[in-house]
């Protein structure tokens, strides 16, 4: 059992050394606030976080991606530290008041780069397009919104009475099921960001959106440059990545894509080396 702490301990004090790290803005939405980290110097970046995330989904990119940029992660509208909303709560109106932040944060001039995780990725489509000519590049990590076949992915649920070792465990399967290719690669730090993330409920159903093409019809509309990553063994995508790509592409001909080895869903944290790369490159 102490073993077990220390490790829930280094897992902790992992996460509260990055976002020492970061300073901390709040910027208006209406009358709610978006909690942003930020860190790092140069052309900003903005990180938009998958469903039932926050900013915690990009925690072990974001130290090598602020030796690039500055880099700006939000809290989206709806969720973790940015939340307490009542629906209804969508894609465009997230991304209205992203980019109402980004104002706030680096005036309605500076150009921006975007990227998006999984359900981040159909908000950071709408952003891009909302953003016009500032949005210089706009990246997809495992995103959902290309409304093409995926495969049936067993999830389970916290039930009332669990012990935290249960509820540990529920954490370790549905990152195995959804988010990671090798389940050894879960570990504490793994366990506690998916701990935090589920503490409380997003005021929106990101799986609405997540399974319908509405993605490729912003795509169409965005007007600079657009890298989709996957990693090989997304288990949102299965054996369906040519028909995921030929969703893309109806939306953006010229779009690159890469196909990160030994990944899963969440490629930012199984092979945050190989992710950073591709979004400098």
């Amino acid at each position: 059992m102490e073993a077990e702490t220390g490790v829930e301990d280094a897992a902790s004090a992992a996460i509260e050394r990055i976002d020492g790290a970061c300073e901390h803005a709040w910027t208006p939405d209406g009358e709610h606030r978006i909690r942003w980290r930020l860190i790092g110097e140069g052309r900003p970046l903005v990180l938009l976080h998958g469903g039932y995330g926050s900013w915690m989904h990009w925690l072990k990119a974001m130290e090598a991606l602020a030796g690039h940029r500055r880099v700006a992660c939000p809290d989206m509208p709806g969720f973790a530290q940015s939340g307490g909303r009542k629906p209804p709560y969508d894609p465009p109106r997230i991304a209205v008041a992203v980019a109402e932040g980004l104002g706030h944060l680096f005036g309605t001039a500076t150009p921006l780069g975007v990227a998006g995780f999984s359900f981040g990725g159909t908000v950071a489509g709408h952003l891009a397009r909302a953003l016009a000519g500032r949005a210089r590049s706009l990246a997809l990590i495992g995103s959902g919104g290309l409304g093409s076949a995926r495969p049936e992915i067993v999830m389970r649920s916290r039930a009332r009475g669990m012990s935290a070792r249960e509820i540990l465990e529920v954490h370790r399967h549905n990152l195995a099921a959804l988010m990671f290719k090798d389940p050894a690669r879960i570990d504490a730090l793994a366990l506690e960001i998916q701990r935090r993330n589920t503490e409380t409920r997003p005021t929106i159903v990101t799986r609405r959106y997540s399974r319908t093409p509405v993605l490729a019809e912003i795509l169409r509309e965005v007007p600079c440059p657009v890298h989709a990553i996957w990693g090989d063994g997304d288990a949102t995508v299965g054996p369906f990545i040519e028909s995921r790509l030929s969703v893309l592409r109806q939306g953006a001909p010229d779009a690159r894509a890469t196909i990160v080895p030994d990944c899963g869903h969440w490629a930012m944290y199984e092979q945050p080396e190989a992710v950073v790369t591709a979004l400098m490159s």
